[in-house]
C-alpha cells in the first residue's frame, strides 16, 4: 500500500511542476498565445494554459491532501480522462500547431512536434498504469473509502 501512496505522490508531485510550467509559459510573449484555442473558441491559448496549470496544480493538491488511494486514484484518472478528450479535440480540429502540454518544458529542451506529442501520449499512459495499479491495489487490501453512517 505504501507504494501506491508513493507512485501516486510522484504523479501529482510531476503534474504540480507541469502546472507550474504553463503557467510559466502562459506569461511568455509570443503570438500563439493571442490566438484562439482550437477547441475552446471562446478562450484565448493564453487564457486555456493558465486555467490548465491552476487546475493541474489543484489536481496535484488535492492527491497531496487525500488519504485513502482509491481516491488518489480517481483523481489521477478523471484527470488523464480529461486531457485525453482535449487531445483528442484538438486532433479533430485539424490543429497542427506543437502541443503545449509541457509549459516551457517543451521550449528548454527544443523538443519538436513529434516528440512533445510522444511524451505527453507517454505520461498519460504511465499515468494512467499508475493510478489503475494503486486502485486496484486499495481494493485488493480492503481499505476502500469508509462510508459514514448517520447519527442517530
Amino acid at each position: 500500500m505504501q507504494l501506491h501512496r508513493i507512485t501516486t505522490g510522484i504523479v501529482a508531485a510531476i503534474l504540480f511542476c507541469l502546472g507550474c510550467a504553463k503557467l510559466l509559459d502562459s506569461t511568455a510573449n509570443h503570438s500563439f498565445f493571442q490566438e484562439p484555442d482550437p477547441v475552446f473558441a471562446l478562450l484565448t491559448n493564453r487564457q486555456l494554459m493558465m486555467l490548465a496549470g491552476a487546475f493541474e496544480i489543484a489536481v496535484a493538491a488535492f492527491i497531496w491532501r487525500e488519504e485513502p488511494v482509491k481516491r488518489r486514484s480517481a483523481a489521477i484518472l478523471w484527470f488523464c480522462g480529461l486531457v485525453i478528450l482535449y487531445k483528442f479535440g484538438v486532433h479533430l480540429t485539424y490543429d497542427l500547431r506543437p502541443c503545449s502540454c509541457l509549459g516551457i518544458f517543451g521550449r528548454t529542451l527544443k523538443l519538436s512536434t513529434y516528440q512533445l506529442e510522444q511524451v505527453t501520449w507517454l505520461m498519460l499512459v504511465l499515468f494512467t498504469i499508475v493510478a489503475t495499479f494503486a486502485w486496484a491495489g486499495s481494493l485488493r487490501s480492503g481499505r476502500s473509502v469508509p462510508i459514514p453512517q448517520p447519527n442517530i
